[in-house]
Parts: structure tokens; sequence; C-alpha cells
């Protein structure tokens, strides 16, 4: 879905652009094997707070989960907030 972000915009800042497979075949593989671990250890790490979101089996059946940090820049985050944001949780 965010093919420019995943395949080209991070490996460039993070320096590793030189290891993104050319092949689209290959790409989605490359990309499972580097950031599998990582985001299923933050599942891990937030298991209780998915659990409490979710409900106790989505939650401890969720594998993979993306954290995010409010800027305090912006706007306070309310509930109401958090759910125009992501709509996708049950807060």
């Amino acid at each position: 879905c965010h093919e420019s972000q995943v395949y080209e915009w991070l490996p460039y800042n993070g320096g590793y652009l030189d290891q993104v497979p050319a092949d689209k075949d290959q790409r989605r593989g490359w990309l499972e094997q580097r950031w599998s671990g990582r985001l299923k250890g933050i599942a891990d790490k937030y298991r209780d707070l998915l659990v409490q979101l979710y409900g106790e089996e989505r939650g401890r059946g969720i594998v993979y989960a993306e954290v995010f940090e409010p800027c305090e820049y912006g706007a306070s985050l309310s509930e109401e907030t958090i759910h125009r944001l992501f709509p996708f949780m049950t807060v």
C-alpha cells in the first residue's frame, strides 16, 4: 500500500536502500524478514494494552503492532480525537 515509504523513503533515510530488492516479487519477503521481528516485539511489549483496547481474545491474537507517539506541538489526544484519527481502535 505504501511502496514508496517502505521500499524507498525509509530505506534511503536508514541507509539501507541498496538492500531493497529490485524485483517486486522479492520485496514482500524482504519486508517481512526486515520488520516482522520488530513488529512482533512491539505487540508482545504492549500486549496488556492491546487486550484492554480490543478485548481478551482479539488482543491476544494480534501478532504485529505499531506504536505512535503524539507530538507536543499538536493538539491534545482526547478519546474522541483518538477515535477520529485511529478509527480501528475501540477506545
